[in-house]
């Protein structure tokens, strides 16, 4: 008995955990987790799937050790045992609930591929392989101007907002909009202080921009000109704080160096893009000029063009920058643009070529903005190459596909802006690229496919959908008023005075034929405007009704009004070339002011005009004339080097468009008729606005049949407020002796314009019609 006693152990806690082999299985345990979290680090690394993975196995790994330490406690000792009772529903339940917490934990993160690897080819036709981040992994960030203490520290905020879009953009993964892009937005809320947008006003913004976060905060200045800075990170989607961290740096490129580190980490972005190829990061400092002084003038230089829309005053503050630092791609290539904003061709082509010389080293994105700049504004073709290589090495950068379909539709090339559009959608992009593709349809004349995106815009984005006024648009285009009607009206009860819901009924007023209800709700609609923005909008429509209704002489003296508001926040060159461009010149054509026009037209020349100018402003200028006044061979004399000249700014669709001028000089009818045709399908304009151009081909023909069977082809409801289709209407049943339908038609054109100039032109070819049918 003695001796079986003795067998029994008596070891204490720890001896008997080493009798069980509880420390080598648990250490044996622990690094074999640790090799397995490894091994999905390189794996996600290496093949592109998302960092989370690495979390989500770590996680689970602790969370079995319960169960773990369970099992080597009973099993970990030498010799045959048996299960314990409550092992058999603890080990599964730990593991379930291991499971659970995981999944619980990692909702909402993104597990898909981070990366893939994509191929481009560079502009000197040569293929390489890039690894980009998947569209998922792209992040969008709006940073907001900060507050500020003191006038000497004011500059900070556009300097931070500055470096910190260029210190980020540096990973493909991250797209920055600086508050200066915000600025209308602000406006548009009433708001002219950018640092008074509230918490609720900036998630509102930031929403609209589908940006994922928003970043604001303070920032002021300390002893021996050191910083202190508190800066929030929010999302966007619910405005919950997602980060607040106060720093204090020696100057504001170590703050931004520290701010755009610490954002980075928080997104797990390292680990997202550990593999991805040529990605830089350099300091703050290497950005944009490492010089403190040169840094301010370049933020005071930002303020005086974008601001105050004084391109002219930014000169002089960039000149002095670039004395004080010489070697700044940034600085140079902006003083590039300034020039270009002044029409000034050989110092704009002086400073973007240092530009150019400048950036190499800097990143990717920097570099493809100066090449872009470099050839503004007069480089169509060249400028829309750069932007479709940028999205091919970036394809999941949503803002750049946007920039380029705006840069086609600004040029007309509505087809190419679809290419590009449906390009998006196909890659990932589907909701943010709804409303464009609806947008583009709606200016191809493709009402009922720009409903139906529209229709899907709103289900996937509701809260955006419902301050938007697509729906109604697309009904009036189709003729559907009273839904629209219906549509606006239910609006207007939650938006009492909301000016662009009178605009609306504007336009569906104008459609309607109630020509004088629609005058006023237009001007309404200017009078309740919340900003320039949007009063220089509602006044571009309203003056295309008054040229429209043959008010000529109220559309002159509206237009010099536009003129003088655009001058506050465009470029002057911009401003003036639209008060005086080929809708106006019809203008002033119409009620005998040609002197007048051509003096202004010899102004413009004279002030941005010259043999250094970036665009030949002459060449613009004749070809406008020339079609506004139906005098096509005033082309002829120059027309070579006027092609030339729109065929680098206009792209593939000036080609055609000058060969049908030259047609139409000549009487070449054949000619003029396959020329419009080609300029129709290389620019893809709407369908009524294709009608009305082959109308004018077919009138200037004599082929009167033509011109009444494009007009068949055309609902009369897309086009009952154009009086330029009346007007060839009434030229052809004239001619054709259906003197019935031609004074049905006119009188359509005289109730259109009960209150036009009656000396105009139009109205008196169209009295003298009158007359001679009886």
């Amino acid at each position: 008995m003695a001796d079986l006693q003795a067998d029994i152990p008596t070891d204490d806690f720890f001896s008997n955990l080493k009798r069980r082999r509880f420390f080598p299985f648990l250490f044996s345990y622990i690094l074999g987790g640790f090799t397995v979290i490894q091994l999905t680090e390189w794996v996600c690394g290496r093949y592109g799937f998302s960092p989370f993975w690495t979390d989500a196995i770590f996680l689970f790994l602790v969370l079995l050790l319960p169960g773990v330490v369970v099992f080597i406690y009973n099993h970990g000792a030498p010799g045959p045992d048996t299960w314990k009772p409550y092992e058999k529903w603890a080990l599964p339940l730990n593991v379930v609930l291991a499971i659970a917490i995981v999944f619980l934990g990692l909702r909402g993160k993104d597990l898909g591929k981070s990366q893939q690897t994509i191929t481009v080819v560079d502009e000197d036709g040569q293929e390489e392989e890039r690894i980009v981040p998947t569209a998922n992994f792209v992040k969008d960030l709006t940073v907001f101007a900060l507050t500020t203490e003191g006038d000497s520290v004011e500059w900070y905020n556009g300097a931070f907002s500055a470096l910190l879009s260029r210190d980020l953009e540096q990973d493909r993964s991250i797209y920055v909009r600086g508050y200066r892009s915000i600025l209308q937005e602000a406006a548009e809320l009433g708001i002219k202080d950018p640092t008074e947008l509230s918490l609720a006003q900036q998630r509102q913004i930031a929403a609209s921009q589908y940006s994922n976060y928003f970043m604001n905060g303070s920032i002021r200045q300390i002893e021996d000109g050191a910083l202190s800075a508190v800066i929030s990170v929010y999302t966007a989607e619910d405005g919950i704080e997602y980060s607040r961290t106060e720093y204090q740096a020696a100057d504001i490129f170590s703050l931004v160096d520290q701010v755009s580190k610490d954002f980075r980490k928080s997104l797990l972005v390292d680990n997202a893009i550990t593999n991805t190829r040529n990605y830089k990061d350099l300091p703050a400092s290497d950005l944009l000029t490492s010089d403190l002084e040169a840094l301010r003038l370049f933020v005071k230089a930002q303020e005086v063009a974008y601001e105050e829309n004084n391109f002219q005053e930014a000169v002089p503050i960039l000149q002095r920058a670039i004395e004080i630092d010489p070697n700044s791609a940034e600085i140079h290539g902006f003083l590039g643009a300034t020039y270009i904003n002044l029409n000034q061709g050989d110092k704009k082509q002086v400073h973007l070529q240092k530009a150019i010389d400048l950036v190499q080293g800097l990143p990717e994105r920097q570099e493809l903005q100066i090449r872009k700049l470099y050839y503004m504004p007069a480089d169509y073709g060249k400028i829309a190459d750069v932007l479709d290589y940028y999205i091919e090495l970036y394809p999941n950068d949503y803002q750049a596909y946007a920039e380029l379909i705006t840069y086609h539709n600004r040029f007309y090339a509505t087809e190419k802006a679809l290419d590009i559009a449906l390009k998006a959608e196909s890659r990932g992009h589907a909701g943010k690229n709804l409303l464009t593709l609806s947008r583009i349809y709606r200016s191809k004349g493709d009402s009922e496919k720009a409903l139906d995106y529209f229709d899907k815009f709103a289900k996937e984005f509701p809260e955006k959908a419902k301050d938007l006024n697509d729906a109604s648009d697309i009904l009036i285009e189709q003729g559907r008023f009273e839904e629209a009607q219906k549509i606006i009206e239910q609006k207007a009860i939650f938006s009492p005075g909301e000016s662009a819901l009178i605009k609306r009924l504007a336009d569906l007023a104008d459609k309607q034929g109630n020509y004088d209800e629609a005058d006023r709700l237009y001007r309404d609609a200017i009078a309740f405007a919340k900003s320039v923005q949007d009063s220089t909008s509602y006044m571009e429509t309203y003056l295309t009704f008054l040229g429209y209704k043959g008010r000529y002489s109220e559309a002159i003296e509206l237009s010099e009004q536009i003129r003088l508001l655009y001058r506050k926040f465009i470029p002057h060159i911009s401003a003036d070339l639209r008060a005086y461009g080929m809708d106006r010149v019809v203008y002033y054509n119409q009620i005998g002011r040609r002197a007048e026009l051509e003096a202004a037209h010899a102004q413009l020349e004279k002030q941005y005009g010259g043999p250094n100018a970036v665009v030949d402003i002459s060449c613009i200028l004749t070809v406008w004339r020339a079609v506004a006044y139906e005098e096509y061979q005033l082309i002829n004399d120059d027309f070579d080097r006027c092609k030339q000249v729109l065929v680098a700014m206009d792209g593939a669709r000036a080609a055609p468009m000058m060969d049908l001028f030259q047609a139409l000089g000549n009487d070449k009818h054949d000619a003029a008729k396959a020329s419009m045709k080609e300029f129709i399908e290389v620019a893809g304009l709407p369908e009524v606005i294709q009608t009305l151009q082959m109308m004018l081909v077919y009138d200037a023909a004599g082929d009167y049949k033509a011109v009444l069977d494009e007009a068949e082809k055309t609902p009369e409801y897309t086009y009952t407020n154009m009086p330029g289709i009346y007007v060839y209407k009434a030229r052809a049943h004239k001619a054709l002796r259906q003197k019935d339908k031609a004074r049905k038609v006119l009188d359509h054109l005289f109730k259109m314009w009960e209150n036009a100039d009656k000396e105009s032109k139009y109205y008196q070819e169209a009295l003298t019609m009158r007359n001679e049918l009886g």
